[in-house]
């Protein structure tokens, strides 16, 4: 659990979603994901990294960067509710 191990001297965090198998890169909740945001979100809020800069995937699938701006918002929106 590198998170809270090293959080304490981390300045930075990039989160994505990856399908389990690779390192896919996909913004967070990808519907293809399988990473428990709720869970990271609540190691987030306990380490100094929640006051910290926290960097989203906005990798566009296709050639459509707009899009992928978009969904890395949606995705920072749905964070922050968590």
């Amino acid at each position: 659990d590198y998170l809270s191990q090293y959080s304490d001297i981390l300045v930075a965090l990039h989160l994505h979603d990856n399908d389990g198998k690779i390192d896919n890169h996909w913004v967070p909740f990808h519907p293809l994901g399988t990473i428990n945001w709720r869970e990271k979100a609540e190691q987030l809020k306990k380490t100094a990294l929640f006051n910290r800069m926290i960097t989203l995937e906005a990798n566009p699938e296709g050639d459509n960067l707009l899009d992928a701006f978009r969904a890395a918002l949606a995705a920072a929106k749905k964070l922050a509710t968590l």
